[in-house]
């Protein structure tokens, strides 16, 4: 990984929402829609996202598609500190959540931490049939 990936965790050739690079809106809009499923009105998710993109942003250059990770990310904290211990929660196994794990493609999927498997794409969380 180059060092300059180390503050985001995302190294440059991961599939970390490539097709976003020049999407902003089209990347958030995937975390918005994933954000619902923790009780949040669209609303709500949509202002929280794209206050926590600014904040990123000021201190960052990330592209779109890894500004949107970041953002999942730090929203996945803060749901698990405000609103859910567990989000969101792994169907497999209800104790712990599922992480976003940046795929060898274009997608980003929302996985099971102990299996690996990937349960739904970042934006399809409330359809988790869609993993690749």
């Amino acid at each position: 990984m180059d060092p300059d990936d180390k503050a985001t965790g995302f190294a440059a050739t991961d599939g970390y929402l490539r097709d976003y690079d020049d999407d902003l809106s089209g990347a958030l809009e995937l975390v918005a829609t994933d954000l619902q499923t923790a009780g949040l009105t669209r609303t709500d998710a949509e202002r929280k996202v794209w206050h926590s993109a600014e904040r990123t942003l000021d201190f960052t250059t990330l592209i779109p598609g890894e500004l949107a990770l970041a953002v999942a990310e730090t929203l996945q904290e803060h749901v698990m500190m405000h609103v859910a211990s567990t989000w969101p929660p792994c169907p497999d196994h209800p104790q712990h959540p599922l992480w976003l794990v940046p795929g060898d493609t274009a997608d980003t999927s929302w996985t099971c931490a102990a299996s690996g498997t990937a349960i739904a794409r970042l934006g399809e969380l409330a359809s988790p049939s869609t993993a690749p």
